[in-house]
């Protein structure tokens, strides 16, 4: 019995689980005290948050790709999702922000 109610326990109250990086494509705008991903054919934007080596390199290859701030890039990330909970500073238009854990590809055109 004993051993019964511990499986259960186990079943009923699992480990908690870290939040997992999901894999987008979107565009991404990047310009002074701007850096946002709107994942195509999203209706919202998500604020980015340039730490790490990935924001670097993201931030680079819009740079590289486009001629003045704020156009639009193409990008295929991996990130994770985190709440605003306003703390940050980002504006609360955003219900969201995005650490990046990669970059796969950017490019200069937009979704499709």
């Amino acid at each position: 019995m004993r051993a019964s109610a511990a499986l259960l326990a186990i079943v009923l109250c699992p480990p908690l689980a870290f939040a997992e990086a999901e894999h987008l494509r979107g565009e991404y705008v990047h310009g002074k005290q701007v850096s946002l991903f709107t994942p195509c054919g999203a209706d919202e934007s998500f604020w980015v948050i340039e730490d790490g080596e990935s924001a670097a390199q993201l931030v680079r290859a819009h740079d590289e790709l486009t001629e003045k701030a704020y156009e639009r890039v193409w990008a295929e990330i991996s990130a994770e999702r985190i709440a605003n909970d306003g703390a940050s500073g980002v504006p609360e238009e955003y219900a969201a922000l995005l650490r990046l854990e990669a970059v796969y590809e950017v490019r200069p055109t937009g979704c499709r």
